[in-house]
């Protein structure tokens, strides 16, 4: 299959009703894609997120309002980036635009070839070299939780200098993309999630304790202890963080700050001494290392 466009970026499992889907965040929507076509958006989207093996990655669900920007945008026919009103709860959204007039195209070709500019990125150097691979850095960014995606058939009479084939548009929130950050942590899979707690499915994090699928992926270092309850790591003497991998500094220049610790400057220098870690008062044991959550 050749596709006859890809515009650059600039700047988401389960049985399925009728008008649910897994991971949706319901409101009214505009988009052209039915209940089980955002489905295979959605599940396609996290396919490749689950590929780039980080320890941080989100995994992804369908946002309504998003997706009515994206259809909106979609029927201007028109090879830009921009939106006609932000109605989103983020102040910027990232979005990733293709075109293709091929007839029978699979539904997420779009994703595919967003990925496979994956060849363009230097990770070592955190650029594209060879090719665009803006697309690809917004779809695998590990804090864009939330996407939503509009196509419009294009046609001469509607005005847009696309005037043939599928117009899609996915936007995402929250924006990621930006320049000089890595749009993901290499590591074990969720294991450093972003709020703190490891809980997530299919090796991508997320807040679904209790929920079916769900699993905590946390792994404590340096004799840590996991509370499987609430899937967080209690850290041994010296040490302090969601994996206990950070020092808990013992400062002898905190020694008699600790009636001063509500300021924040103080409590982040003296974690030790205003109680957010437990300092070390040895040296510190051997420890095993923590088993990979698989």
């Amino acid at each position: 299959m050749q596709l006859s466009q890809i515009f650059t970026i600039l700047c988401v499992a389960g049985s399925l009703n009728p008008g649910q889907v897994h991971g949706h965040r319901k409101r009214s929507t505009r988009t052209r894609y039915t209940p089980a076509e955002i489905q295979q958006l959605l599940d396609s989207h996290n396919y490749y997120r689950k590929k780039e093996d980080a320890s941080d990655m989100e995994f992804m669900l369908w946002d309504d309002e998003l997706a009515n920007m994206a259809q909106d945008w979609s029927d201007r026919c028109v090879a830009e980036h921009g939106e006609l009103e932000n109605s989103s709860r983020w102040p910027f959204v990232g979005q990733n635009m293709f075109h293709s007039n091929m007839k029978n195209r699979k539904l997420t070709d779009s994703i595919r070839v967003w990925w496979e500019e994956i060849e363009f990125f230097n990770r070592e150097k955190n650029k594209c070299e060879g090719g665009i691979c803006g697309h690809y850095r917004q779809m695998v960014w590990s804090t864009s939780k939330y996407v939503g995606c509009g196509v419009t058939q294009c046609k001469p009479s509607m005005g847009g200098d696309i005037v043939d084939g599928d117009f899609v548009v996915c936007n995402y929130g929250p924006m990621g993309n930006t320049e000089g950050i890595l749009p993901n942590k290499k590591g074990d899979p969720a294991s450093q999630c972003p709020r703190g707690k490891s809980w997530g499915r299919d090796g991508l994090c997320d807040d679904c304790k209790g929920q079916e699928g769900c699993k905590c992926y946390a792994r404590c270092w340096n004799c840590g202890t996991l509370d499987s309850n609430n899937c967080e790591c209690n850290c041994a003497p010296g040490w302090k963080g969601s994996t206990c991998q950070e020092v808990c500094p013992n400062d002898p220049g905190c020694n008699g700050m600790e009636s001063l610790c509500s300021w924040g400057a103080i409590k982040m220098m003296c974690p030790g001494h205003c109680g957010i870690c437990q300092r070390s008062s040895g040296a510190q044991p051997t420890c095993p290392t923590p088993p990979v959550v698989n």
